[in-house]
């Protein structure tokens, strides 16, 4: 119940924002209670989520994926200026709103958000292992850790794989700790040095060192794409 309390309050604050960029993030329209269950009810997003396009187109684009790029970053960006950290940041939690080829996206899921205060802190693992960041896994960890997650989307949605692998959790958790991301495939042959740029630094192990929102929306790899439709 805690948790769920939780939930609703961060979205009933994201929906209630005056803000343009709340577009980029699904709404809570109401909340309905009965006797066995809490129902939410959502803004309706018909094409699916971002997992399920990945499997069907296996790689974006880079003019496609600077457009996601920069829908996604603006979502996190309205999150972090609220003071909420999402903390799952996953394809599966990426809405689209259509079926087009083109749809907006919408950033969905808050069950283990938090709302945090200028240079707090937490520790205790939370998300998904493929998008963990290292200092989840170290104990101590803070807003950055959506950064991270926001480039190995970027990664997955480029080269169709995730940048760490593993058998077993273990294994995933290894290879994001040593933090090599590999460009070395013969799918990053046609990939720009601008785009591996921007993905390494948001994958930079050091949270105090990782690219920041702003300057991720900033890169020029965002700017080139995306300040004329190329589609």
């Amino acid at each position: 119940m805690e948790r769920i309390i939780s939930e609703t309050c961060i979205m009933k604050r994201l929906s209630n924002s005056t803000c343009s960029f709340v577009d980029g993030i699904v709404r809570l329209h109401d909340i309905i209670e009965d006797k066995a269950s809490i129902h939410l009810i959502l803004e309706l997003c018909r094409g699916g989520d971002l997992y399920e396009r990945i499997t069907e187109n296996k790689r974006y684009t880079e003019v496609h994926a600077a457009f996601l790029m920069k829908s996604l970053l603006e979502s996190i960006r309205l999150c972090h200026s609220m003071g909420i950290i999402h903390r799952d940041i996953k394809p599966e939690n990426i809405l689209l709103v259509d079926n087009s080829e083109t749809s907006p996206i919408k950033l969905a899921d808050f069950g283990v958000a938090l709302e945090f205060t200028k240079g707090q802190t937490f520790s205790g693992l939370a998300g998904s292992s493929y998008y963990m960041a290292p200092e989840i896994i170290q104990g101590e960890y803070s807003k950055e850790v959506d950064v991270w997650s926001a480039g190995v989307i970027m990664y997955i949605v480029l080269s169709g794989v995730p940048p760490f692998w593993g058998l077993t959790e273990q294994r995933i958790y290894k290879a994001i700790q040593k933090g090599e991301v590999s460009f070395s495939s013969k799918l990053w042959d046609s990939i720009s040095d601008e785009a591996k740029d921007l993905i390494s630094k948001m994958l930079h192990p050091d949270a105090k060192s990782r690219i920041t929102v702003a300057e991720a929306m900033a890169h020029p790899w965002i700017l080139y794409h995306t300040e004329e439709v190329r589609f």
